[in-house]
Parts: C-alpha cells; structure tokens; sequence
C-alpha cells in the first residue's frame, strides 16, 4: 500500500525474479554505494529468514538515520530500538504494518549503539588485546 520504489542491495538466486516483479536490484554495493542507497532509502525491511547472529545491515540502516522493519530473529533485538519496527518472526501482515508506519520517518540506533559509545567500546576492546599475553593477541 505504498507508492515507493523496491530496492535491493545485493543480488543472489531470486535477482531475475524480482526484476520482473519490477524491483530494482543494484547489485554488490562497495561501502560507499552502499551508505549512499541507505541514505537515500524511506524504510529498510530486513525479513531474516533464520535467525540472525547480528543483522548488521539494520544497523547500518540505523546509523544513516534509516527505520528498520524487521522480524525479531536472532540478534536484531540487540541492536534494533524495538516499537513499531520489531515484529515476531515470520509475520508477513506484522512485517508490511511496520513498514507503513515506519516509512518516511527517521530513526536511531538503540542506546549503546551511537557511535560515541562503539568507538568507546572499541577502544576498550583494543586496549584489552594490547595487554594480553603475546599468545593471545
């Protein structure tokens, strides 16, 4: 029910069918390409069919100011702000109602996940592996 272009970043088995079906695929995104699709995007639907270690492509999404509709599948919870955004898995008609009501909006990544508190972690993280013992590193 929204008049707004279907796009895929990416390409696997299904490409020509989705063409078909009139989706644009872009194909591979280089980091670049990639940010500047997620910049340009109204909503990223991230329908993981098992269950995800991480989703990092919702992250991402977040990052750039983009909502995420997604089904609650391995770690998404982790990062994912919840609300309208998060529905069970597997559920079609609660996945396309995030989708409406999340599209056009902006959004943040969940707390712990600005990237003041990542590179605080990641420095932490650094840290850590800089005082190991030499056979740890």
């Amino acid at each position: 029910g929204l008049a707004l272009p279907l796009r895929f970043a990416g390409s696997g088995p299904e490409r020509h069918a989705l063409e078909r079906a009139g989706a644009r695929v872009l194909g591979w995104l280089d980091r670049p390409a990639l940010a500047a699709a997620l910049a340009a995007a109204s909503v990223l639907v991230l329908p993981s069919r098992w269950q995800e270690p991480f989703g990092l492509a919702g992250l991402e999404a977040l990052r750039c100011g983009v909502p995420v509709a997604a089904w609650d599948s391995g770690g998404v919870r982790e990062w994912h702000p919840g609300g309208d955004g998060l529905v069970p898995w597997g559920d079609l008609d609660g996945l396309a109602a995030a989708l409406r009501k999340l599209a056009g909006r902006r959004a943040r990544p969940a707390a712990g996940f600005e990237r003041e508190a990542l590179m605080v972690r990641l420095d932490e993280v650094y840290a850590a592996a800089a005082g190991a013992p030499p056979a740890l590193r």
